[in-house]
């Protein structure tokens, strides 16, 4: 493990549609949806606060149409008016760290829909891009990589700029030109990257922090 890990700023992409989960959409973000009492977003930022080190800015990815569900907190807005997936939520995070944060070099994308990030998060993703130096490093569990939840270099704004350009719309199809490392996650008690897409998927994280709470886990 590294002493020392340099400064990053963490975007959560929270541009999808929610389509898959049955009326609960009405919160506008699919982050929003209430989770043992609190929205999943404040689950998710719990968890960067708590990270070791912590992030120095916590932004929300929303396309444009979303802003006006959106919580007191900085937002990087997709450019375009139609939804292009995460990797345009990345491309907004890069361009806002190059706004707000020009002498950060790193941001760590988590997505939207994942209440349970693990502790070490940062610190395995540094790990291996810092040893390795790899631009691009991707958490992995039950054999599966997260191409949403992934540390990334801020020199790939303008690279990722063109890909967008060119139609790459999918993360593995950008980050394969840059031999992404990948860390895997044990996966113990429960999914670190559980994310939930639809109702049933709300009803066992629920449950998950019921047994949590009870010592069971």
């Amino acid at each position: 493990m590294i002493l020392e890990y340099p400064p990053y700023v963490a975007v959560i992409l929270a541009g999808g549609a929610a389509r898959r989960m049955d009326g609960q959409a009405k919160y506008g973000l699919k982050t929003l949806i209430p989770l043992a009492g609190k929205p999943i977003l404040e689950h998710i930022c719990t968890s960067l606060r708590q990270a070791t080190p912590p992030p120095e800015d916590i932004i929300l990815n929303v396309v444009a149409e979303q802003k006006r569900f959106a919580p007191d907190m900085p937002l990087a807005l997709d450019a375009a008016a139609e939804r292009q997936g995460p990797l345009a939520g990345i491309l907004s995070g890069l361009k806002y760290c190059a706004r707000h944060h020009p002498k950060i070099e790193w941001m760590l994308s988590v997505s939207g829909d994942t209440p349970f990030l693990p502790p070490d998060l940062t610190t395995k993703l540094f790990d291996i891009a810092l040893a390795r130096e790899k631009l691009i490093v991707c958490a992995a569990s039950n054999q599966r990589r997260h191409p949403t939840i992934a540390l990334w270099s801020c020199s790939l704004r303008q690279p990722l700029e063109i890909a967008l350009t060119q139609d790459i719309r999918k993360i593995e199809r950008f980050s394969r030109q840059y031999s992404t490392a990948i860390v895997e996650w044990p996966c113990k008690d429960r999914d670190p990257f559980l994310n939930i897409n639809k109702p049933q998927d709300l009803i066992i994280a629920e449950q998950e922090i019921s047994l949590e709470s009870q010592g069971k886990m």
